[in-house]
Order: C-alpha cells, then structure tokens, then sequence
C-alpha cells in the first residue's frame, strides 16, 4: 500500500523575541505526526511551544502532548502526535514568548492514513 506523506517546514528563520503561530495543517487524515524543531542564536529563549489543534478553523486547544522544552542558546526537539486517536480537522504550533530571544525552524513530518 503506498502511502502519501506530509514533510514541511512550517517555520522559517522565525524571531523567538516575540509571539510565534505557524500556518495550520490538515491533519484530519493524519496517522502520525512528527514536530521538529530546532533554535539557535540569541540569549537563550524561555517560553511554550504548544501544538494546537482545531474542528472549526476558528476555536484553538492545546491538543494534549507534551512538547519538547525550549532552553538554552541553541538545541533541538521533538514530539509525535498520534492523530489517528485524535478527531482535529487541522493543527498548528505557537510560541508562547516569556523572555530571551532566538530564531526558531519548525519542521512538521507524517503520513497518510
């Protein structure tokens, strides 16, 4: 069975100073989905990262993981969102900012049902 597959970069060069949302993605059909990212430069950035998740397009929830912690100058994080348990239309992922600064990459990686 061949498979299609989701691989996109969905943040780019993005200034960790401030409030970050990215771009949603469907994952309605969805079996699994990986949340890359990784921060460099600045003053060692302190914030969430949440994944959201919405049925409406309009009305935004925490969807519930636990998300890679953003600390430090620079690093790197993951998390895998098992969204053939989860009933979202389409998901996103926010910087909550509280201190610091720092540019961040987000990459999004799953496959089909």
């Amino acid at each position: 069975m061949n498979k299609n597959f989701v691989n996109s970069q969905i943040m780019t060069n993005e200034d960790l100073s401030g409030n970050i949302t990215s771009p949603s993605i469907k994952s309605q059909l969805l079996d699994k989905l990986n949340v890359f990212v990784s921060w460099s430069g600045g003053s060692s950035p302190t914030g969430s990262l949440i994944i959201e998740g919405t049925v409406d397009g309009e009305n935004w929830e925490d969807v519930g993981v636990t998300e890679p912690t953003i600390s430090g100058a620079s690093g790197t994080g993951f998390v895998i969102v098992d969204t053939a348990q989860m009933c979202w239309n389409n998901m996103r992922v926010r910087w909550a900012f509280t201190s610091g600064s720092g540019t961040l990459q987000c990459w999004i990686h799953g496959k089909n049902l």
